[in-house]
């Protein structure tokens, strides 16, 4: 057997969200390994998935083994598993055993082989399936994937971050041995939406092997109106506006240059979007609220004010026509981000 198996876990939660475990899927879960999303499949072959052993149900109630969520209980899906499989037999021999104390040749080679799938094939691929999930599919709160920074953590260290180990016959399993650091998360309160609607489903799930399989990341708009909400979080609303319409104007430049519709270039943010709404369908109260929010940045920007509104609900409006203007052009479902409502009870998770 030739074939290297390569092993990881990336931890997803969040210092900032400590009490969220991962994306939440809401009324179908992912059955393991069985639904992974295969991120590369040519000469090796990378896919990702979420463990049912890890899932975190929002209430008491008893878990749904089928699959379906039919019990209606949110779920934290945890940790991102993955798995490469790689035929590299010039460096079998060494992975095959203990590599604790390897003579400094072999070190050095096995040095090699670990830098270049963790540079050039682990974090690319899963980075962007996770940015993915973050700015496309609406799951803010989750942890985007740490880049390895060696004058932060060593490449062992890093390993160990993110539970990497190896097999070359799925019996035994090898690490890269060393100390590494392990980052703290902060303790604070998280409070969960009750827009169930809005978390993943199967046929999110299915929708993302597809953008994927073309080769999708995500833009910038999607990036900015991410940020956008997380300061809405925050009740940074002002700041929150101000990156919000950002990314509301780069979208619509994105839309031009993918679906090649010219809107005018010294046309108002306002007229180009009443413009596009009769090609895309935006839901008139999204649109108006977005207009709104134009103005409400511009008052912020120009005058320093934040006038009396309902701003969740403007907000709310603005980063959906957002998603919908973004996600339009790849044929993928619109998933806005659900602005969270204060409650007086915590989310408590086991």
């Amino acid at each position: 057997m030739t074939a290297i198996t390569v092993e990881l876990t990336v931890d997803l939660k969040n210092e900032k969200f400590p009490n969220s475990n991962g994306p939440i899927f809401y009324r179908w879960i992912p059955s393991s390994e069985h639904d992974a999303i295969f991120l590369v499949q040519n000469d090796i072959s990378l896919k990702v998935w979420f463990d049912e052993k890890s899932y975190v149900y929002k209430s008491n109630k008893e878990k749904n083994n089928d699959h379906t969520g039919s019990n209606d209980t949110p779920v934290y899906a945890g940790p991102l598993k993955g798995k490469l499989i790689c035929n590299r037999p010039e460096i079998l021999p060494i992975l095959a055993k203990d590599t604790s104390n390897l003579p400094r040749e072999e070190m050095k080679r096995l040095t090699e082989f670990v830098t270049e799938i963790v540079t050039k094939i682990l974090y690319p691929n899963v980075s962007n399936f996770i940015n993915i999930l973050r700015f496309v599919c609406g799951q803010f709160w989750i942890k985007e994937m740490d880049i390895w920074d060696s004058s932060r953590l060593t490449l062992a260290g890093y390993c160990k971050e993110i539970k990497l180990r190896w097999s070359s016959d799925g019996y035994k399993w090898w690490e890269f041995k060393g100390v590494g650091n392990t980052p703290t998360y902060l303790n604070v309160s998280y409070n969960l939406s009750s827009q169930y609607e809005e978390f993943l489903n199967e046929k999110d799930w299915n929708g993302l092997r597809k953008i994927i399989d073309g080769g999708y990341e995500p833009a910038l708009s999607a990036e900015l109106a991410s940020e956008a909400h997380m300061l809405e979080d925050k009740e940074d609303v002002k700041n929150s506006y101000i990156k919000g319409v950002t990314a509301l104007e780069q979208s619509l430049l994105e839309y031009s240059k993918t679906k090649r519709t010219k809107l005018p270039s010294k046309a108002s943010n306002s007229k180009k979007l009443f413009l596009l709404s009769k090609t895309i369908g935006m839901p008139d109260e999204d649109l108006n609220h977005s207009i709104r929010a134009i103005k409400i940045r511009n008052e912020i920007v120009h005058e320093g004010l934040l006038s009396e509104d309902d701003h969740y609900t403007i907000l709310r409006g603005l980063f959906k026509l957002i998603s919908l203007i973004h996600l339009s052009s790849i044929g993928f479902k619109s998933k806005c981000p659900p602005l969270q409502r204060r409650f007086t009870s915590k989310l408590r998770l086991m």
